[in-house]
């Protein structure tokens, strides 16, 4: 050991981020990306980019896509932080907010990254228990001791979802900071899916902070972007003083902006996603998997009498590629990313040989 690592970091175990593999010809169902490309005003922007531009630093302060989102929602845009995906909105809140010794709810199932994210900047995670189906209460973690709720809605990997009403209802009457963050929103039921939607209450809800990604339902997972909102001036000028200067490059800030100025493309491809996501439960129960409900682009399954880390070798074999977290809580579950309908299909096919495999095996 050469001793140059600082001691909390020795050994220190980072996010496991799901299997990229180096090939093409996969189905690839287990990173929760968009099956769809991103919008075709993006292929026209790129096949005509002046490169003489990239050159020059980006804006420093998100433009053009910081007041494109300032419009869409209604809300200024000095309470609107772009940043490198929305894990660097998460890294900067936890490296502004927390000290060492705060509390910080969460459901004890939820994105695996804010535990690596409090070893890193600080801050204490305190879990509350979920219930057999992986179910939690609002009302369970406003009534923890901490300085901080904060949790994915719909949560991951479960896809559990809090319709906005039920979230300003408690956090409006709460003392804790609530981080809500909403990397699947675009995928609920909801017609208002986001606490956004809600224009006068989020932006007078000073202790409410929302994240968001364009990674997921605008097919942007390779540009990196995202954001983050709160109406609370000392927690943005804090977030603004300790961004890097350029945080987010050109190409992504006009990207983010195409693609939300797309909406008829954008609803399109949630649409079928959505239907996709109900035919995809049904036939995978029919099979004999339990199918946990679910709000966001993906189905959280537990097999019935087989093995779920050899379904996802199986799989991979045939080169589909599912989720397996092999932890405590996880390890009877897969999670499967909602995909094209032909991606869906191939899955289905596959799942069916294999339950026939091991049938015809005893």
């Amino acid at each position: 050991m050469s001793g140059f690592v600082r001691k909390k970091f020795q050994g220190f175990t980072g996010y496991v981020p799901g299997f990229q593999p180096p090939d093409s010809g996969w189905i690839k169902l287990n990173t929760n990306e968009n099956p769809f490309p991103p919008s075709p005003e993006i292929r026209k922007f790129l096949s005509s980019l002046d490169f003489s531009l990239l050159r020059k630093y980006p804006s420093p302060m998100g433009e053009p896509l910081r007041g494109t989102l300032s419009g869409k929602y209604s809300i200024p845009q000095e309470k609107i932080l772009i940043t490198n995906g929305s894990d660097e909105a998460l890294a900067l809140l936890f490296l502004a907010l927390f000290e060492e010794t705060d509390a910080i709810i969460c459901p004890s199932l939820t994105y695996s990254l804010y535990p690596v994210l409090s070893g890193i900047y600080g801050g204490k995670i305190r879990e509350i228990s979920v219930d057999g189906d992986f179910q939690f209460r609002l009302e369970d973690l406003e009534s923890a001791d901490g300085k901080a709720i904060l949790f994915a809605n719909p949560n991951a990997p479960t896809g559990t979802y809090f319709a906005p009403e039920e979230i300003f209802s408690m956090a409006e009457k709460s003392s804790k900071l609530w981080i809500i963050d909403e990397a699947y929103a675009d995928f609920a039921d909801e017609e208002k899916s986001s606490l956004l939607d809600y224009r006068e209450r989020i932006n007078s809800a000073k202790n409410i902070v929302v994240i968001r990604t364009f990674s997921k339902s605008y097919s942007l997972a390779g540009a990196r972007i995202g954001y983050l909102v709160s109406p609370d001036e000392e927690i943005m000028n804090a977030l603004y003083a300790l961004k890097d200067s350029y945080n987010e490059d050109y190409l992504s800030l006009v990207l983010g902006k195409l693609a939300l100025e797309d909406v008829s493309y954008f609803e399109n491809n949630i649409r079928i996603i959505k239907e996709q996501r109900i035919l995809m439960k049904s036939v995978l129960e029919k099979m004999g998997f339990h199918v946990f409900p679910s709000a966001a682009n993906f189905l959280l399954i537990r097999p019935h009498e087989m093995n779920a880390g050899s379904i996802m070798e199986k799989l991979k074999d045939k080169k589909i590629l599912v989720r397996h977290f092999n932890t405590r809580q996880l390890a009877d579950y897969l999670r499967i990313s909602i995909g094209s309908p032909e991606e869906n299909r191939g899955l289905l096919d596959a799942l069916e040989s294999i339950i026939s495999g091991i049938n015809d095996h005893g």
